[in-house]
């Protein structure tokens, strides 16, 4: 299997080759750079926020635009013998990254456990508003003990990220949906406005 990675906002903007290291990056056509939620120049091998600029669509020039993702660029030459800068394989979206009170970053993937094994939940999202402090919204069966799922959701929860990590549990009719129609698994609620940002806000002169 090869993959290429590619957005919407751009062509292909990078490719894998046989070694599977990552993905070559097409950086005649799509440089991009790595940068931490300030916007800061991160180093090779440190995982970043990928902002990419699109050097080919006349119509929408694209500079500094951030995908959301998050990546790092890989310092060591590929062993197939290609020439291009590599790109790690795509760690997952900026949006989805949770902090812990003790600075840890947790990817939503991780906390999928505490509700994926509860027949009783059949949906769920997680935000917070500072590190350590995490609010569940829980879809749950109709009729259910509520009481003993959250407890089962709070015990596998201090199981997975730890037992001084505090988490509000809310049972709700429907989960928030996007644009798109989807349910973001996390998101960070934003201190100004109290709304879920889907990323960091760009930086200063960011398309």
């Amino acid at each position: 299997m090869i993959s290429v990675y590619q957005a919407i906002e751009s062509a292909q903007i990078g490719f894998e080759c046989e070694s599977h290291r990552g993905h070559h990056l097409n950086i005649d056509l799509c440089p991009i750079r790595i940068v931490d939620a300030d916007g800061r120049q991160l180093p090779p091998g440190e995982s970043g926020e990928v902002v990419i600029s699109n050097l080919i669509n006349r119509a929408t020039v694209l500079l500094n635009y951030r995908l959301g993702d998050i990546a790092a660029e890989i310092p060591d030459p590929c062993d197939c013998g290609r020439s291009l800068p590599l790109l790690s394989m795509v760690e997952g979206r900026a949006h989805e990254w949770l902090t812990a009170s003790d600075g840890r970053r947790l990817h939503s993937q991780i906390l999928i456990r505490p509700f994926s094994l509860d027949t009783e939940v059949w949906g769920y999202r997680i935000t917070q508003s500072k590190p350590g402090e995490f609010r569940a919204e829980v879809l749950a069966v109709p009729g259910s003990d509520r009481e003993q799922v959250a407890g089962r959701i709070r015990e596998r929860f201090a199981e997975i990220v730890g037992p001084e990590e505090d988490v509000e549990i809310a049972f709700v009719d429907s989960l928030p949906r996007t644009a798109a129609g989807k349910v973001l698994r996390a998101g960070v609620v934003s201190p100004r406005d109290g709304s879920d940002s889907p990323s960091p806000a760009a930086p200063p002169g960011s398309a």
